[in-house]
């Protein structure tokens, strides 16, 4: 599924469901996001992808992955 296509999806959001549901439904169901596609899919600041994604690995949902070249990634928890 391509980035464009994501961000009509967390447009068409539930009523209940926040943007912190939404990204763990795309971490669950893609096994990890770039930051970058992060900061495209929702319009926020990279601080603020790695904020939402201190708060989810902070509640035990997933982890945070800063590899050695390249930009941190979210993943899933195995």
């Amino acid at each position: 599924m391509t980035i464009e296509a994501i961000k009509k999806l967390v447009k068409s959001k539930g009523e209940y469901e926040t943007d912190l549901d939404i990204l763990m439904g795309l971490v669950e169901k893609y096994g990890e996001l770039r930051i970058l596609e992060i900061t495209t899919i929702f319009g926020i600041s990279k601080e603020k992808a790695e904020e939402w994604g201190k708060i989810l690995e902070g509640h035990g949902l997933l982890k945070i992955y800063y590899p050695a070249i390249g930009e941190p990634r979210l993943r899933r928890i195995r």
